[in-house]
């Protein structure tokens, strides 16, 4: 008897380990994810998840679930058979939704009800572990851009909605792609040639052109889109107002002009390669996407390249289809981008100057506030309120005439109740208007979109 019931109780302990090892998350446990290809609907993505499981059914149940964390969490590397994609946001959203999630990711009626399809994957052969376990890989299909939304929708992810207003997004040639169409011109700096890309030429480029329509397609519902080619005749007047100049050091760079003009707060820059392959037969086609900050002029974002091959001429929906997968896979991250830069500020600098007509110099004292202080001084108390916090650094040497600071402002203005996003002129004409309550006149000269030049003038 007692031989009898050392047996049942084995046999219950084993069952209730089946039971909960049954009911663990299944996106905690063991398994690999590869990209299973491209498809022609750019708005789903198609993965391998290779796990284990007593039987196929309960292998392709799990495999759901964990393809829903790959793509919210985890994203894939690039394999033979399709391209990379980064997740959708970071694991720290997890952590601070775990009970959200413990029951999304396995409802049917919420993160589940984002499946498209899950099958065996025949081609990749199966495998048993053992009397009770087997290994397969099931190719499982998830609608990302509704599951995006969704997640944005319930406040779990942060949207457009969460920053208030839509930034503007200007679309461009890549580097690459201006190079080798000759979309460049060589300028005068100082007396030594410099090569600038001459994005008003490859506006004007038929093939870019229709490429860029795709892109905007993907982007327009949560970005404004600038329009470069409405801004051409505003572009040419502003280079000639700079050429006469006599200011030399008032002068702008041909970017620094595009970008103050265009006013997009992001370029993202298309980048197409196209080889002949397989004897000429095919041609294949490299997609990469970029984004440059036109305040800093500095890349703040780097794609994953998306490759295609299509044989003869047949490739335009193939390439739309390809743009719209690198577009799914970039917007998380020029969302992120402006979250992140909601949250951190935007970086740029400020240059103070005296006119020679003014008897004081920024080492003058001066009384603002009820309080005496040097005139550099003040302005940096000035700067250092509006500014984000530990925003307002020195830049290089400091002389009595010139002031030179690198600035991290907040990345919303506010007007009458208007929310827009800030910049630099409007960040310069708040402290243009701190200057004069300490008895000054001044003006505010932008230089591109990231710098402004302050001039004190004459006393008031």
């Amino acid at each position: 008897m007692k031989y009898l019931y050392l047996i049942i109780v084995t046999i219950l302990t084993f069952s209730l380990s089946a039971v909960a090892q049954e009911g663990s998350k299944a996106w905690e446990e063991n398994f690999s994810a590869a990209s299973h290809g491209q498809l022609a609907d750019a708005g789903s993505v198609a993965i391998n998840i290779t796990n284990q499981g007593r039987d196929i059914s309960t292998c392709t149940d799990k495999a759901k679930q964990q393809a829903l964390y790959v793509v919210i969490f985890r994203g894939y590397g690039k394999s033979a058979s399709g391209p990379a994609s980064a997740p959708i946001t970071e694991k720290s959203i997890y952590n601070q939704n775990a009970d959200f999630f413990n029951s999304y990711l396995s409802s049917n009626s919420q993160g589940l009800s984002f499946v498209v399809s899950s099958k065996t994957n025949l081609k990749i052969p199966g495998s048993k572990i053992s009397k009770k376990v087997i290994e397969t890989t099931t190719t499982v299909t998830i609608s990302k851009a509704l599951l995006q939304k969704d997640l944005e929708d319930q406040n779990i992810i942060k949207g457009v909605a969460d920053l208030g207003f839509k930034p503007e997004v200007l679309v461009v040639p890549g580097d690459a792609w201006m190079k080798k169409m000759g979309f460049m011109v060589t300028e005068d700096n100082q007396g030594m040639p410099v090569e600038s890309y001459d994005y008003t030429a490859a506006v004007n480029d038929e093939f870019f052109n229709s490429l860029g329509l795709f892109v905007k397609a993907k982007f327009d519902d949560a970005f404004e889109m600038a329009d470069f080619k409405s801004k051409l005749d505003a572009i040419n007047a502003e280079n000639q107002r700079n050429n006469s100049r006599a200011d030399v050091w008032l002068q702008e760079s041909t970017m620094d002009i595009l970008a103050r003009v265009v006013a997009a707060e992001l370029w993202v820059k298309l980048d197409v390669v196209k080889a002949s392959i397989s004897g000429g037969m095919e041609m294949q086609f490299t997609i990469t996407m970029s984004a440059l900050d036109p305040l800093t002029q500095r890349t703040v974002i780097n794609g994953l390249p998306q490759t295609i091959k299509t044989p003869g001429d047949n490739y335009m929906a193939l390439l739309e289809n390809t743009i719209n997968a690198v577009s799914d896979e970039f917007r998380p991250r020029v969302l992120k981008y402006f979250t992140e830069r909601q949250e951190n500020g935007m970086k740029g600098k400020m240059e103070f100057r005296i006119s020679d007509d003014l008897e004081i110099n920024f080492e003058s004292d001066i009384e603002y506030e009820e309080e005496e202080d040097v005139v550099s001084a003040q302005i940096e108390y000035m700067m250092g309120s509006r500014a984000m916090k530990d925003g307002v650094k020195a830049s290089g040497a400091q002389t009595t005439t010139r002031l030179l600071y690198d600035v991290t402002i907040p990345a919303q203005a506010e007007k009458r109740g208007v929310v827009s996003s800030n910049n630099m002129k409007k960040f310069g004409n708040l402290i243009r208007k701190d200057i004069k309550k300490m008895g000054y006149n001044c003006t505010v000269e932008s230089l591109g979109l990231g710098k402004v030049v302050v001039m004190l003038t004459e006393e008031i």
